[in-house]
């Protein structure tokens, strides 16, 4: 985000200027999927600026009242995200887990707490074995052809 996009972070429509092709898409869609690799226990910075950038007034959420923030994305009826840790399930829920809770959570809350959400996880893939991730493959396969 550049410092004049930031300035404007709270000027609806004008934040909206450079992103309206994805706030339209946004707007339009009924399901969301992610799909991410962990780094450093956190989601990649670009998938974080991105957020950063789209999530924002006037697209996710109503702020016109601070006091009552209302969610935006009431459309989203499904929310589904495939990720990959490097280490332990042990260690992520140590560290936090803050992709677990930006996708179950805080993306979940934008639709108002009506979307479905599914995380489907594969920890320690430094050590994983070829029948693990055939394992976890086949299980979001299973569930993203439920997806619907």
């Amino acid at each position: 985000m550049s410092r004049e996009e930031r300035l404007r972070y709270h000027d609806v429509p004008r934040n909206r200027e450079p992103v309206a092709g994805y706030v339209e898409r946004l707007h339009r869609a009924d399901a969301i999927v992610f799909c991410f690799p962990t780094w450093c226990f956190g989601l990649p910075a670009m998938l974080k600026g991105f957020f950063d950038r789209l999530l924002m007034p006037g697209v996710a959420f109503d702020i016109s009242d601070p006091a009552n923030v209302r969610p935006m994305l009431t459309n989203i009826k499904r929310i589904s995200a495939v990720v990959t840790y490097g280490r332990p399930r042990w260690m992520a829920w140590y560290m936090g887990d803050p992709p677990r809770k930006m996708v179950t959570r805080y993306m979940k809350r934008l639709t108002a707490n009506q979307a479905r959400v599914d995380y489907h996880a594969c920890y320690h893939m430094n050590v994983a074995t070829g029948s693990r991730l055939a394992r976890f493959k086949q299980r979001v396969g299973r569930a993203m052809a439920k997806f619907a």
